[in-house]
């Protein structure tokens, strides 16, 4: 039986990903204005709108318990994180604030990528509102974020797929 959780955008989120299309608008409209009429010109300074089009894919829409699999739902695709062997899951909303970005996107639809901070390492992340964060540590020693919008029950579910014991 599969269970499925939303990934709720913070308000952080939504403003960053606002304000980079915005940005981003602006200076395609003003390149193009500018190109005189140079269609290549004006089509190499649209390049902005690719990179809205791009980060659009690396969102997370929302996230699936599924047997012993936690399935990451994304545009066009998922990615699928076997909780097998689990050694940990736990909500930890103050890690991923302190988190700075190794590689990835930090705020246009989604915090995606490998971030690190002191007290949790090196860990991907597949975020929509920080304050959610929920952190897994697999079975081969991999650690992942993510921030599903009912984290208490998404610890408690991802335990009972896992097969760990509550935490008292």
């Amino acid at each position: 039986m599969s269970r499925t959780y939303g990934a709720p955008w913070s308000l952080l989120l939504k403003g960053l990903t606002i304000g980079v299309i915005t940005i981003m608008a602006v200076v395609c409209a003003v390149s193009w204005n500018q190109s005189g009429g140079d269609r290549l010109l004006g089509f190499v300074m649209a390049l902005p709108l690719l990179v809205v089009l791009i980060a659009g894919f690396w969102a997370v829409l929302g996230y699936e318990i599924n047997g012993d699999v936690l399935e990451i739902r994304r545009p066009g695709r998922v990615t699928r994180v076997p909780l097998r062997g689990l050694r940990d899951v736990r909500e930890d909303p103050e890690a991923m604030k302190r988190a700075l970005r190794v590689f990835g996107n930090g705020g246009m639809f989604a915090f995606t990528g490998i971030f690190h901070n002191k007290r949790v390492g090196r860990f991907h992340a597949y975020v929509t509102d920080r304050g959610r964060a929920v952190f897994l540590e697999l079975a081969d020693g991999k650690k992942i974020a993510v921030s599903p919008d009912d984290p208490r029950g998404f610890v408690r579910r991802v335990r009972s797929a896992a097969g760990l014991k509550e935490d008292a």
